[in-house]
């Protein structure tokens, strides 16, 4: 089985995983009035569908505490700015993940955002993942949204759809590939199956990273 990379809506390229970020964000030297770790007050999963939040599933998480922070960042000579944000399991791992960036928040689990990239009041990216086996391609996209509803609380949510099938097509190079954009375009018009929505509040500073 053939796994193609996911790719989140910024730019840059990681071995053979490309990540397109999109646009140069905002270069703003103010102060971000997001930027803090908040508590996590509220998380919610519904695994069926998007229309309503689902259960309470807080008291399973061990990521307690939430960040936000705007920074610039450079990779292979390119500057940009991104939001990461995302649960931690204390202040000072939220300031280490965010301290690896962009990249590293592929493994940190931290979502970077686009400051230009706006649905709303939200701030919105997208992951999107596919799979080959032989001529046939299975895949899913995750969007998700940063919002702050009210002073001194933020909102991560996200919405995925899963299980879309579409045929491979060849390549550049004439390979059978899983076009990422066949994969969008039907994830568009498609069921929503999993919903997540995690809120925090009671913003602290953040602390200096740690190496």
């Amino acid at each position: 089985m053939y796994r193609q990379p996911h790719r989140i809506r910024l730019w840059v390229l990681v071995s053979s995983v490309a990540i397109s970020l999109s646009g140069c964000g905002d270069d703003s030297e103010e102060p971000f009035e997001l930027d803090g770790v908040y508590t996590v007050t509220e998380w919610t999963e519904n695994t069926t569908t998007c229309d309503t939040e689902g259960p309470s599933v807080l008291d399973a998480q061990t990521e307690t505490s939430f960040i936000v922070k705007r920074q610039h960042e450079s990779f292979l000579g390119q500057s940009f700015t991104v939001i990461i944000a995302g649960p931690c399991l204390d202040p000072q791992s939220c300031a280490n993940d965010a301290g690896a960036g962009a990249i590293g928040g592929l493994f940190t689990g931290l979502t970077p955002f686009d400051p230009g990239e706006r649905e709303g009041e939200a701030w919105t990216t997208s992951t999107s993942v596919a799979s080959r086996v032989d001529m046939e391609c299975t895949g899913s996209m995750t969007t998700l949204y940063l919002r702050s509803p009210e002073a001194g609380v933020v909102q991560k949510e996200s919405r995925t759809t899963e299980s879309i099938t579409f045929p491979a097509t060849p390549d550049e190079d004439g390979d059978p590939s899983c076009d990422l954009d066949t994969l969008e375009e039907l994830a568009a018009t498609a069921s929503c199956a999993r919903f997540s929505v995690i809120t925090a509040n009671n913003p602290m500073e953040i602390p200096p990273a740690q190496e």
